[in-house]
């Protein structure tokens, strides 16, 4: 059965751009300021050009109603900005909490402390994901532009604990990157100063924590830095992110890619229609049948000026279970490395 819907979902969207699936991601932008300016971020490149604004309550509460019909299989919080900059981002993830989704939190990790952590712990989160680049001071400034200001590792570790006490995520993500362009897959290869091993060691003790994942460098569409890539293939395969995703900008906006900085994809307001029917909007089907097209002229600019299918980028899950099987395995390929 599942897999004559998954037939037909895939006969609808390539037909007609219709979906009879729910929507698997609704992200909600809660903000789309932020107290970071990551020269590796698109946003921060083009924060003069962005409209920087807060959620309003009115919007949110007409979101979450609205994302009953919706029906989406997880909630996100993040975008073009930091959560947190919110005032009332716990009270928000109260309210989705309330409505029985199941809400992630994304931070950069420079303003979460242990009231917060605790606050959005004993708010409902389902999971909470820290960014923190410090596996090595060269790879926090790469990453943020700045040093890794004092104590912050700290703060993480004391905030990851408040989730200690029970059975919900909490997710330390962990941008690295290579030494050079290479055309070698495995980026454990080319990791900087070869900290990893430490890193996992530390991070995996601590308790309360579910995962750490490390991350290779991300392209967004336009804005990239070529020297930062491992490859490209040849092949682009199909952007199936977006094909049942939604992402509401604090503004009402909505469009079906986060990487869409300009919200260029932009399919309407909810502001003027409902979250259902935007999900199947003229626009949004329009959008899908145009993703399934496989000549390239067809796609949305910022669709074909994306590298990211075309860019597999290296993701590695470590759990505390197996922290010392991990260790050993990245120990054995640095030693090979020689």
């Amino acid at each position: 059965m599942v897999t004559v819907k998954k037939t037909l979902s895939k006969v609808f969207h390539k037909l007609s751009g219709f979906s009879i699936e729910h929507c698997g991601l609704l992200v909600i932008e809660l903000t789309s300021d932020c107290n970071c300016a990551c020269p590796v971020c698109a946003p921060a490149h083009v924060r003069n050009q962005i409209k920087r604004g807060y959620m309003s309550r009115e919007t949110f509460d007409r979101i979450v109603v609205e994302a009953g019909d919706l029906n989406p299989r997880q909630v996100c919080l993040y975008a073009r900005g930091e959560s947190l900059l919110h005032k009332d981002a716990v009270n928000m993830t109260r309210v989705l909490f309330d409505a029985g989704f199941y809400t992630e939190l994304v931070t950069n990790g420079e303003l979460i402390n242990p009231e917060i952590s605790k606050d959005l712990y004993d708010a409902g989160l389902s999971k909470l994901v820290i960014s923190y680049p410090g596996i090595s001071s060269k790879n926090y400034r790469m990453a943020r532009g700045k040093n890794e200001p004092q104590g912050l590792a700290d703060n993480i570790v004391k905030s990851i604990e408040q989730w200690s006490c029970g059975d919900r995520e909490v997710s330390l993500r962990s941008l690295i990157f290579h030494k050079t362009k290479s055309e070698i897959d495995d980026w454990v290869i080319n990791l900087v100063d070869d900290r990893l091993p430490d890193f996992l060691d530390k991070w995996l003790s601590v308790e309360g924590l579910s995962s750490v994942e490390i991350h290779g460098y991300m392209p967004w569409p336009r804005f990239y830095d070529e020297t930062l890539l491992s490859h490209l293939t040849t092949y682009r395969r199909r952007c199936e992110h977006a094909l049942n995703a939604m992402v509401v900008y604090w503004n009402g906006d909505v469009t079906p890619c986060s990487y869409d900085v300009h919200s260029e994809l932009c399919i309407g307001s909810i502001n003027n229609e409902t979250l259902s029917s935007l999900y199947n909007n003229s626009k949004m089907r329009q959008f899908r049948k145009k993703m399934y097209s496989h000549k390239i002229s067809k796609l949305d600019d910022v669709c074909r000026n994306c590298l990211i299918p075309r860019y597999p980028v290296p993701l590695k899950l470590y759990t505390p279970d197996r922290k010392e099987e991990s260790i050993r395995e990245i120990r054995e390929i640095i030693a090979q490395r020689g």
